[in-house]
């Protein structure tokens, strides 16, 4: 059997040490890509251009998946599978091999978990425990930790092999949204009847953001797209309502404190909420410092995200 051409994308605002970390990686996988192709916006990562396997394609000021397109319609004809990868996420030794192995002709896309480097930060790690974490992240936590192989309906584009004629296939990225392209590229692979599979040893390492702002402002931007495509019918599942939900009632659930009933519910929900923050806290932590901010990273996740989902449901 014929072995398929590899692509391996990055995009990224302008060359930085991290992004020579992944490039480096990327260049030392066995088996090796065929080609990388770098989108950044200046022509900081020219000098790349003198390593024959890579292709820098300056894009101009373009939000993420404008990028994302230009990165797949750079590459090269004989492309068949783009490997996504991004500037601030580096590849296990084994990435390559084991992302070719399960990706078939009967899969759409094949990813698997961003984990937390070793070397990141305090105030990074304590952000990447509640990523971990079920009560932080829902369902999506399987991205941030090896769980067992499954069929999922999305993964991030940090970590994602996809044949490059699906993404032709299903019209590129969505273009409108600045996040959650990834989302959007995975229904509209679904839709064409392929599946999309996560295998725990598809692994990256993808640095977090610190606490307190830069995680925010992730986690606000994540929520409203995720909250644009609810509101376009791209994302129906009910379970990306609850940290609306939540967000809501703490907002709003003061009032409640006027009536004995509903104030005794009120406090009912934050007594069981804080309990939940004490055991993910405990669970997630890899050593006991981690403990008290890794809880507060919940808690700063749930709101944050929540705020950008309401504003991105009622957003036009």
């Amino acid at each position: 059997m014929k072995k398929p051409f590899v692509s391996v994308c990055i995009i990224f605002p302008r060359r930085n040490p991290w992004l020579d970390t992944c490039v480096k990686k990327c260049l030392a996988l066995s088996p090796a890509p065929d080609e990388i192709v770098l989108v950044p916006d200046d022509h900081s990562a020219d000098a790349y251009n003198k390593n024959k396997k890579i292709r820098v394609v300056v894009s101009g000021p373009s939000n993420i998946p404008q990028k994302r397109n230009i990165s797949v319609k750079s590459t090269s004809k004989k492309c068949d599978i783009i490997a996504f990868i991004d500037d601030d996420v580096y590849p296990h030794p084994d990435w390559m091999k084991n992302g070719l192995k399960y990706l078939t002709n009967e899969l759409g896309a094949v990813g698997g978990p961003n984990l937390t480097p070793p070397e990141d930060t305090y105030w990074m790690k304590v952000t990447g425990n509640a990523m971990e974490s079920p009560l932080g992240y829902g369902n999506g936590y399987i991205r941030h930790v090896p769980v067992s192989s499954r069929f999922v309906e999305e993964l991030p584009t940090c970590n994602l092999f996809v044949w490059k004629k699906l993404v032709e296939w299903a019209g590129y990225f969505d273009e409108t949204l600045v996040t959650g392209e990834d989302a959007r590229l995975c229904a509209d692979i679904r839709r064409l009847g392929k599946k999309i599979a996560y295998r725990p040893d598809v692994r990256v390492y993808h640095h977090r953001r610190p606490l307190f702002k830069p995680f925010m402002v992730q986690m606000y931007k994540y929520g409203f797209f995720k909250g644009k495509l609810f509101r376009k019918s791209a994302l129906r599942q009910l379970y990306y309502l609850v940290p609306a939900l939540f967000f809501v009632f703490v907002i709003l659930g003061w009032m409640m404190v006027f009536n004995p009933w509903l104030s005794c519910l009120y406090k009912a929900v934050w007594v069981l909420y804080g309990i939940l923050l004490v055991i993910e806290g405990v669970r997630n932590s890899k050593r006991i410092i981690e403990f008290p901010f890794t809880m507060f990273s919940l808690f700063v996740l749930h709101m944050s995200y929540g705020w950008g989902f309401v504003r991105g449901v009622f957003s036009h």
